[in-house]
């Protein structure tokens, strides 16, 4: 389980740019998306740390405001910090995850439990991390790398042993959410027995879909094919990033994560799924 998640900065929280002010001050180009999930996600009990090479007054002002536990600037050996976090916290690397862009940041991502990179990252960090975002650096790469691991952390499906079967007995609509009322389930105490479950419905009830749209359960088992060839695998797991949906496709030797996208997925027909790969696609 996931109770740290390390960030670089150039790159990976920033774009990478470096702008300057009207008075020749440096300035860096954050995206608010990331940083709404950094504040949000400490609620679920993990948090947080910066590891950058670089050095500015802006960043700690950035990071205090995120509320960001640890910041560590200026270094060049990042795994000598992991290392010093690791002590002083008494965390495995298998609970930490990183993500960065650039090849100083390797040596770490080969250590710890869970690594990803911008969809613009260095192809050589491409070739090694778990996860390549489907945005670049300071564009929600960040964001999109937190709710991946929210989502690889979660219980995901209930066991057949707790499911249950409950009839609707009312429906109603506010906004872009539906409201159920449940037979049997009538006050709070009772709900919030099931917050966060997951809630099904059979098949022959399900509503009828348009030519080329599937329910995500559709998805699983589809075999998946590069190029409309060579068979990568079939997909086993759905993970939903809040940006896309992103296939976890169980190939021979090893899994991937291949980012439900037009620039990847270019048809889905006959139970196939046919996807372009882009460098470093295929070595998640």
């Amino acid at each position: 389980m996931i109770k740290l998640i390390l960030l670089d900065v150039d790159g990976t929280l920033t774009d990478g740019g470096i702008y300057l002010g009207n008075s020749g001050e440096e300035l860096k180009k954050f995206n608010v998306k990331d940083g709404y999930a950094i504040v949000n996600v400490p609620k679920l009990g993990i948090e947080f740390g910066i590891i950058t090479g670089g050095k500015s007054e802006l960043l700690k002002r950035r990071a205090e405001k995120l509320k960001i536990k640890y910041l560590f600037q200026g270094i060049s050996e990042k795994t000598l910090i992991l290392d010093e976090i690791i002590n002083q916290t008494g965390l495995k690397e298998e609970e930490i995850a990183y993500m960065g862009d650039d090849l100083n940041d390797m040596a770490i991502i080969k250590k710890i439990g869970f690594s990803g990179t911008p969809l613009d990252g260095a192809n050589e960090v491409k070739s090694i991390a778990d996860f390549i975002s489907t945005k670049n650096g300071g564009e929600g790469a960040v964001r999109e790398f937190i709710e991946v691991i929210l989502k690889k952390e979660s219980k995901g499906l209930i066991s057949k042993e707790e499911r249950e079967e409950r009839e609707v007995s009312a429906v109603r609509y506010h906004k872009d959410t539906v409201l159920l009322s449940l037979k049997g389930i009538d006050s709070i105490e009772l709900a919030e027995k099931y917050r966060d479950y997951s809630l099904y419905v059979k098949r022959e009830e399900a509503l009828s879909l348009a030519e080329g749209e599937y329910f995500l359960g559709d998805y699983l088992g589809m075999e998946v094919f590069i190029e409309g060839e060579e068979s990568l695998g079939q997909v086993s797991e759905l993970i939903e990033t809040g940006a896309n949906l992103v296939f976890v496709v169980k190939g021979k030797d090893k899994e991937y994560l291949i980012p439900h996208v037009p620039a990847i997925v270019y048809s889905i027909e006959n139970n196939r799924i046919h996807i372009h790969t882009i460098p470093g696609l295929l070595e998640l």
